[in-house]
């Protein structure tokens, strides 16, 4: 049975949570790294497990666990992208060549850290947000536990925390078959929803306090990134009611994103580098050219180069989206909160929704009375607006789409034994008695 204390952290009946002592040397070998030297730069050289226990790092705790989920969102969005056939591997990699093909070797993925610097060779499906999780989970007990008084903006730090640890929760769960969290035991697609919904509202409470001050403006923007992450994992919960009542809460125009810049491997969003300069992952085919009634579509815009793959033997098309090392990812919007609105309620009030996110592109309206048509032009209506943006692998589970299948366009081929949702890693088989 699962039981989720205030803070919205997951407890389980005969499941052990490390002790904090512990999840710190994995804290400082991961998350400083992580901060692209934040934290050495912030603090002593020789950083214990005890001088985190510091109210005066509150801020730096919450900025590690940012950071960490920004440099997971550019590796899932390349390697979701991959498995759900939104992009294709232009080089010889095989780990991206297996990721692509869904073969069973992905699971030995799971360690790669967000940087494809590192070792195995991809970015990791599994460690990155599991990092930013365990980031924002001990930034959330150590600054809860400070003395009051001690952090003036607590409250804010810890509705920031909460929102990135439910982002983190919601993204693994919307692309695994199941999930481990802190050595413990099985726990649902399902439950990881719960437990991201569970978050998002501790943000919204703890936001809801901060109402003045130099982080009210701030403050608004977390909720409303809370109120987008909570609208979605209800939709995936098949909450339609929660969907719209959270989703119709979002501020017109609001965008939230991430933060890159070419400074490190870490901090630069590698899709950019990926794509544009070491050419080993391209756009689909299918995507070049897009129109609605013959007008250009310019949510997805790509150049083609023909045969300018980094093995030679594949075309590549260069995605516009990120032009540069610094270009931002949208983690939420208030765009995807009305297509949300739109998925719940169907109907004219979806074409309406549609209509109206069109013209701001300026494309042509649509118009129909039959359910199925839009339903069918809704979901590639979010797919257009929200590509690459690290949700079409939730989406295609979700709404059960087809995955690909026969030969990828480098001519390798398609795994179709392999469940869809991606596998449990082998390291957390390894490591974890409870996943065996």
């Amino acid at each position: 049975m699962e039981h989720i204390d205030r803070s919205g952290r997951a407890l389980r009946r005969g499941r052990t949570r490390r002790p904090l002592a512990l999840m710190a040397p994995l804290l400082l070998a991961m998350g400083a790294a992580a901060c692209d030297g934040l934290l050495e730069v912030t603090l002593p050289g020789n950083l214990e497990e005890a001088d985190l226990n510091n109210p005066g790092l509150a801020s730096t705790l919450v900025l590690g666990a940012r950071s960490d989920f920004d440099c997971g969102m550019s590796a899932w969005i390349r390697s979701s992208n991959l498995w759900a056939g939104e992009l294709f591997t232009a080089s010889t990699s095989l780990a991206y060549g297996a990721t692509e093909a869904r073969r069973s070797l992905v699971e030995q993925y799971g360690p790669g850290q967000c940087d494809s610097g590192s070792s195995p060779n991809i970015p990791g499906l599994w460690l990155p947000f599991q990092v930013s999780r365990l980031q924002a989970e001990s930034a959330i007990e150590r600054i809860e536990g400070f003395p009051e008084g001690s952090v003036p903006n607590k409250d804010f730090l810890i509705a920031k925390a909460n929102a990135y640890a439910g982002y983190s929760y919601q993204h693994l769960g919307e692309g695994f078959c199941e999930l481990y969290f802190d050595r413990g035991l099985r726990t649902t697609r399902e439950e990881t929803f719960r437990i991201a919904e569970t978050r998002f509202t501790s943000a919204l409470e703890y936001a809801g306090r901060v109402t003045s001050g130099p982080d009210a403006a701030t403050a608004r923007s977390i909720a409303n990134l809370a109120h987008v992450g909570r609208a979605r994992a209800r939709l995936h919960l098949g909450d339609m009611a929660g969907v719209i009542q959270d989703a119709s809460a979002v501020d017109e125009g609001f965008l939230w994103t991430t933060d890159h810049s070419g400074v490190s491997n870490r901090r630069r969003n590698n899709l950019y580098q990926d794509n544009h300069l070491d050419r080993s992952l391209s756009a689909q085919a299918k995507d070049y050219g897009l129109t609605v009634d013959g007008v250009p579509d310019p949510r997805i815009q790509l150049v083609f180069r023909p045969g300018a793959g980094s093995a030679g033997r594949t075309d590549l098309y260069v995605i516009q989206k990120y032009p540069s090392a610094s270009a931002p990812i949208p983690v939420a919007s208030w765009r995807e909160a009305q297509l949300m609105i739109a998925e719940a309620t169907g109907g004219q009030t979806a074409v309406g929704i549609i209509n109206s996110l069109r013209a701001t592109h300026g494309l042509p309206p649509f118009a129909s009375q039959d359910p199925s048509e839009i339903r069918d032009v809704l979901i590639e209506e979010r797919r257009r607006e929200l590509y690459l943006e690290g949700k079409q692998l939730g989406d295609m589970l979700r709404l059960n789409l087809p995955f690909p299948t026969g030969l990828t366009p480098g001519g390798e081929t398609i795994d179709d034994s392999t469940p869809t949702c991606l596998p449990t890693m082998a390291a957390e088989r390894l490591g974890n008695p409870n996943a065996r």
